[in-house]
């Protein structure tokens, strides 16, 4: 009885400690090119946890040129992730007006991030590469 609660015990902490890990495997930086209206930039993002949640934030734009700007704008809000999967609501802005949509997360390794999403009728899949 004593080895079976034992056991017991091993099991539940590293099954919270895997659901631990998972949302923990976002927090960083990540990377996601674009192409709008035949130009080129790049969005650095970066996922951080704050008071217990996740959260994401735009941190950085930078052009084809290699001329950047940096900021601090949420992104995502809202993120429930476990097991290499999850949902948040995506934060973005089309000229001017800021949206926000339910989208998909899947971590399809620790380098690639697939966010996947849709707003009235325009979706789109974006591949987010991990930052060294």
């Amino acid at each position: 009885m004593k080895y079976a609660s034992l056991l017991f015990i091993a099991m539940l902490a590293m099954a919270l400690n895997t659901n631990a890990q998972s949302a923990q495997s976002l927090i960083g930086q990540w990377i996601c090119s674009y192409e709008v209206d035949g130009e080129n930039f790049s969005v650095k993002y970066q996922f951080k946890s704050e008071s217990g949640q996740l959260k994401c934030y735009a941190v950085e734009m930078r052009d084809d040129q290699g001329n950047a700007e940096a900021f601090s704008t949420l992104a995502m809000k809202d993120i429930s992730f476990k097991d290499g999967k999850g949902e948040a609501t995506y934060i973005f802005n089309d000229e001017g007006e800021v949206y926000d949509t339910e989208a998909d997360l899947i971590l399809n390794s620790p380098t690639s991030l697939t966010v996947d999403y849709s707003y009235y009728g325009f979706g789109d899949t974006e591949h987010w590469k991990r930052m060294k």
